[in-house]
């Protein structure tokens, strides 16, 4: 068997199957996406400071709740 059809698995949408590599985490849009809109030749994977800051804003909200918990907590047992 081909070693390049194990390494992709076909996903489907409205305009059809698409084969996408299988190490990635995205699917069918993300890959289409990513073949009609290289405008820059750029890659995420370039800028992993950017990845770095994206992943601490997106735990922002969940610090922002255990600490309005840990402080409604406290003034709760008063």
């Amino acid at each position: 068997m081909d070693k390049t059809k194990l390494a992709e698995r076909i996903e489907s949408d409205l305009i059809g199957p698409l084969a996408i590599p299988r190490h990635v985490l995205y699917g069918v849009h993300t890959r289409r996406a990513e073949q009609n809109f290289d405008v820059s030749g750029l890659r995420l994977r370039a800028f992993p400071e950017l990845i770095q800051s994206m992943e601490l804003i997106s735990e922002l909200p969940g610090v922002r709740d255990t600490l309005t918990a840990f402080a409604l907590s406290s003034v709760i047992r008063k």
